[in-house]
């Protein structure tokens, strides 16, 4: 996908949960994860390793919890 079409679907995105909707998607451009997120949930493989929300939410937390680098336990007491 170029990148005009990936800024036209996050701000329909971003309007859609600014009006109360619920969005769940899949990526690796953490940025992008991390500007629309109020929640996210980190797989490895193929289990939930933490669960980051509010402050936690930056692509720094996602990347060292995607890879098992994460300095501290995320707050969701998911327990690996």
């Amino acid at each position: 996908m170029d990148i005009g079409a990936s800024q036209d679907i996050i701000a329909i995105l971003r309007e859609f949960a600014e009006n109360g909707g619920t969005v769940i998607f899949s990526s690796e451009q953490y940025e992008d994860v991390a500007s629309l997120s109020d929640r996210v949930l980190v797989f490895r493989g193929g289990k939930i390793v933490s669960v980051l929300s509010g402050l936690e939410v930056t692509p720094e937390n996602i990347v060292a919890n995607s890879y098992g680098k994460a300095d501290t336990q995320a707050s969701s007491g998911i327990k690996g």
